[in-house]
C-alpha cells in the first residue's frame, strides 16, 4: 500500500526530497487502468523572497520548480516480489529497473511485462484543497490510462498488473536515458535524481484484485496515524515519541552485548545462548512491527531460568527491567486505535463473469434410476386343504433424494443442495410424491396409492382399480382381522379399517447399510403386501410395475429467489439515490463527505447488518453460486467475495462509480438469469397458472410429472409352509 496520505504529517505525505504523485485511485476495468495522480504544493506561510532582482512569492518559486519535473508512472507484472520489495525500499532506481527489464520478456515460462509512461505536466488540472488544519493547498491532478493488453511471441493476450509506482524526477528519461549505458555513468549519483516512490498492488500473487484487509492506526478524533506506532504491553496502541523501534532494537542489543563473551564461549551457557538467539533474532526480523514489544514480552516470559543466581537468571532480571522501563514509556504517548480497512484506491469496474447455468445434475437423465429393482421380496403359501392362501410382499425402495436432485424444476437450474446449504430447504410440499400405481403383469390389474400433501408421505388411500382380477378371501381377511394388515370388522372392506393387499409406505432406517455422505438422505421404503387364494396366483415370470407420480411445485423457489434479488436491487438503488444527493460526495477526493457517512450508518444502528451495502452482497454472491457456481460452494471465497463488495460500496470506503457500477451488473445478473437464460415462459405466468416444470422449460398442463415405470421381478422363491 502506498505510504502517502492527505492527513497527518504532510511531509512524510507528499515525499520528503522530491513531491511524489500521490496515487488518489486506480480504476480497474476490463481492458486498462487508470491512475489518478495528484501533485501537492504547499507553503503554508507563503514568504516573499528576491529572485533575479524582484520580490517574487517564495510559492510561486517553489509551484513552479515542483511542475518544472518530470513525473512517471511504472507499471510491472510477472517479477518476483523481491524485486517489487527492492524497489519500495529505494534499494533499486526504478529507471533502472525499467532499463534493464523493461517491456515484455520470458522468465521461467512466465511473460513479465514493464510499463513507463511519463505524466504531462502541460495537462494538468488545477484544484485547491483544504487540509485538516484548514491550509489551502494547491493541488494538481492527472489522469494515466493504460491499456492491458500485451503481445509477446506473436501471441496478444491480456495481463494483470502487480504493482503500479509513481515517482518524480529531474532527469527526462525519455529523452536521455542512452546515459545509462554510458561508460562515466554513476548510478549513486544517478539515484539522487529520482524522488520518493508512491505504489499501490493491483493484483496479488494468485491474480486477485488486491483489495483485502489490512490493519490501520487513528487517533481519537479519527485521523490516520501515518507511522508505525508501539503496543504496549497490555495491548494498548501508542504514537511515536522518544522512543521508537530503532531505538528499542538498539537498548536491546546493547544489554546482550554485555553477554557476548558468555555468548561466544566454545562450551557451556547453553540455555543462555538459545535465549539470546531468541532474541537477536526477534528484533531482525521483527523489531519495526508495532507489536514488537508483545513478541519480546512472549519470550522474557519463556526463560528457561528466572533465578538470579545464575547467567539466565541474571540476564531475566535486566531484561525484564529495561522492558518495563520500555513499555511506561511507551504508555505515556497518545493513544491510536488499531482499525481494518479496505484497500479503497483500488476502484474495481471489472463485471463479474457468469457462464452458463449450473444444474444440479447435468448427466444422463435417462440413466437416473429412482426406482430400485433390487428389491426384497418373498412368497408365503398359508393354509392346507382346499382354503390354501398364497401371499407375497418384499420391500422397494423410491430415492426422493435423486429426484428431488436431478429432475425437479429448480434442479435445471440451480444447485439445489446447495439451497439447502445456504438455509433455504424445498418443502416436501413442493416436491410431492402425489401417488403411486402398482400395475401387475399377466394377470393385469392395479392398485393405485394416494398420499397426504403435508406428511413425507403419509398413504391416505389405497384403491383397487376395475382391471384388479383377484379377489381377496373373506376367510383371510377374517384371520388378519387383529393383525397390522387387517380391519378391526373383518365385513369392512374400506381402506380405512385395512385391506389385505396394499402398498403401504414404512419408516426406514439404515442401520445395517452403508452409510450416506449425505446426512439425512431421503430415501423412501414401501411395503407390498398381496393375498389370495392359491389357485388365483401365478407361480412364475410374475411383475410389478411401479409408476411414481410427483406433483412438482419447485418453481415457486425460482419466484422466491427473483423476487429476493428484485427486493434487493431496490435497497441498493435507494441506497444509490441519497448517495447522489448534493455535496454528498466529494469528487475531490472520490469519498463521501462525514455528514452523509455518520447520517446514513446512524440510519440503520439498530440493525447494523440491514444496511444495503451488507445485506446486498450477501444476496448477490448467493444467487451467482447457486445459478452459476461461481465460488464452487466454498464459503470462505464467498466470504471474501462478499467483503470486497461491501467494501466496493459502503459508505466509508466505497465511491459513487462503484455503486453505480454495481447496480449495472446486478440488473444484467437479474436480466440474464430470470429472463434470458430461463426462456421466454416467465416464472410468475408459471407460479398464477399453476402450471410446472417437467425438464428444461417445458411446461405441462396438469398438475403432475411421472417418472419412469420400472418393472420389479419376483425370482424364483423357496415358498415358506404355514398353516
Amino acid at each position: 500500500m502506498s505510504r502517502l496520505t492527505f492527513t497527518g504529517n504532510e511531509i512524510k505525505s507528499t515525499g520528503e526530497y522530491l513531491p511524489a504523485p500521490y496515487i488518489n485511485k486506480i480504476t480497474v476495468s476490463e481492458d486498462a487502468l487508470n491512475i489518478e495522480n495528484f501533485i501537492f504544493i504547499n507553503d503554508v506561510l507563503e514568504n516573499y523572497v528576491i529572485s533575479a532582482g524582484e520580490i517574487v512569492n517564495s510559492q510561486d518559486i517553489y509551484g513552479s520548480e515542483v511542475l518544472g519535473l518530470y513525473y512517471y508512472v511504472l507499471v510491472v507484472s510477472g517479477f518476483s516480489e523481491d524485486e517489487y520489495q527492492s524497489i519500495i525500499d529505494n534499494d533499486t532506481n526504478p529507471f533502472s529497473f525499467y532499463y534493464d527489464k523493461g517491456f515484455a520478456s520470458l522468465s521461467n515460462g512466465l511473460v513479465r511485462i514493464a510499463n513507463l509512461l511519463q505524466i504531462e505536466v502541460s495537462t494538468l488540472n488545477y484544484e485547491t484543497l483544504t487540509d485538516q488544519a484548514g491550509n489551502i493547498i494547491n493541488t494538481f491532478s492527472s489522469q494515466t490510462e493504460i491499456n492491458t493488453d500485451a503481445s509477446f511471441g506473436g501471441l496478444k493476450f491480456k495481463y494483470k498488473p502487480d504493482y503500479v509506482f509513481c515517482f518524480a524526477s529531474s532527469f527526462d528519461y525519455f529523452s536521455n536515458s542512452t546515459q545509462l549505458s554510458s561508460d562515466t555513468f554513476n548510478q549513486r549519483l544517478f539515484d539522487l535524481y529520482v524522488g520518493d516512490v508512491s505504489y499501490e498492488r493491483i493484483y496479488d500473487s494468485d491474480g486477485n484484485l488486491a483489495l483485502g484487509e489490512r490493519v490501520v492506526f487513528v487517533d481519537l478524533e479519527q485521523n490516520f496515524y501515518d507511522e508505525v506506532p508501539l503496543q504496549s504491553i497490555d495491548y494498548t496502541v501508542h504514537k511515536i515519541d522518544t522512543i521508537d523501534h530503532e531505538y528499542i532494537k538498539e537498548n536491546i542489543e546493547e544489554l546482550l552485548s554485555e553477554y557476548s563473551d558468555l555468548y561466544n564461549s566454545e562450551t557451556g551457557n547453553t540455555e543462555l545462548k538459545n535465549v539470546m538467539n531468541s532474541i537477536y533474532t526477534t528484533l531482525e526480523t521483527s523489531y519495526q512491527d508495532y507489536d514488537i514489544l508483545n513478541k519480546l514480552e512472549f519470550i522474557r516470559r519463556s526463560f528457561p531460568n528466572k533465578t538470579p543466581s545464575n547467567n539466565v537468571g541474571k540476564l531475566y532480571k535486566r531484561f525484564s527491567q529495561r522492558m518495563y522501563n520500555i513499555n511506561n514509556t511507551v504508555k505515556q504517548v497518545e493513544q491510536v486505535f488499531k482499525q481494518i480497512k479496505y484497500n479503497s484506491k483500488l476502484i474495481d469496474l471489472q463485471p463479474i463473469a457468469t457462464g452458463s447455468l449450473s444444474p444440479s445434475f447435468d448427466g444422463d437423465l435417462s440413466d437416473s434410476q429412482f426406482i430400485y429393482t433390487d428389491w426384497k421380496a418373498v412368497n408365503l403359501d398359508l393354509g392346507d386343504g382346499d382354503k390354501k392362501y398364497s401371499t407375497r410382499f418384499g420391500y422397494f425402495f423410491v430415492d426422493y433424494e435423486k429426484a428431488l436432485v436431478r429432475r425437479s424444476a429448480a434442479s435445471n437450474f440451480l444447485d439445489v443442495r446447495k439451497l439447502e446449504k445456504f438455509g433455504i430447504p424445498i418443502p416436501y410440499s413442493k416436491f410431492q410424491l402425489e401417488e403411486m400405481k402398482v400395475l401387475k403383469s399377466s394377470t393385469g390389474g392395479t392398485l393405485l396409492l394416494k398420499f397426504d400433501s403435508s406428511e413425507y408421505p403419509k398413504t391416505t388411500l389405497i384403491s383397487y382399480e376395475s382391471d384388479y382380477t383377484i379377489e381377496p378371501d373373506t376367510t383371510m381377511r377374517a384371520l388378519l382381522a387383529d393383525t397390522p394388515y387387517g380391519a378391526n370388522d373383518s365385513s369392512d372392506t374400506t381402506p380405512a379399517n385395512g385391506y389385505a393387499t396394499h402398498v403401504i409406505n414404512r419408516k426406514y432406517t439404515p442401520i445395517y447399510d452403508t452409510k450416506s455422505e449425505i446426512e439425512d438422505y431421503r430415501l423412501m421404503l414401501f411395503e407390498i403386501m398381496e393375498y389370495a387364494i392359491a389357485d388365483t396366483i401365478e407361480t412364475s415370470g410374475y411383475y410389478y410395475f411401479i409408476d411414481a407420480t410427483f406433483k412438482d411445485q419447485t418453481v415457486d423457489i425460482l419466484v422466491h429467489l427473483k423476487s429476493s434479488a428484485q427486493n434487493a436491487l431496490v435497497q441498493i438503488k435507494d441506497y444509490y439515490t441519497e448517495a447522489q444527493e448534493t455535496c454528498v460526495f466529494s469528487t475531490d477526493l472520490g469519498k463521501f463527505n462525514q455528514f452523509f457517512v455518520d447520517g446514513i450508518i446512524a440510519k440503520y444502528q439498530d440493525e447494523p447488518q440491514s444496511a444495503p451495502w451488507y445485506v446486498v452482497p450477501v444476496v448477490y454472491v448467493m444467487q451467482l453460486d447457486l445459478y452459476y457456481n461461481l465460488y464452487g460452494g466454498d464459503s470462505q471465497e464467498m466470504e471474501d467475495a462478499i467483503k470486497k463488495l461491501v467494501n466496493k460500496i459502503n459508505p466509508v470506503n466505497g465511491t459513487l462509480e462503484e455503486i453505480s457500477a454495481f447496480i449495472d451488473e446486478f440488473e444484467a445478473f437479474v436480466e440474464n438469469t430470470y429472463f434470458t437464460l430461463f426462456g421466454n415462459v416467465p416464472l410468475w405466468s408459471l407460479y398464477s397458472q399453476n402450471q410446472y416444470f417437467k425438464a428444461g422449460i417445458e411446461s405441462l398442463a396438469g398438475d403432475s410429472v411421472s417418472f419412469v415405470n420400472v418393472p420389479l421381478s419376483i425370482p424364483a422363491l423357496t415358498d415358506i409352509e404355514g398353516s
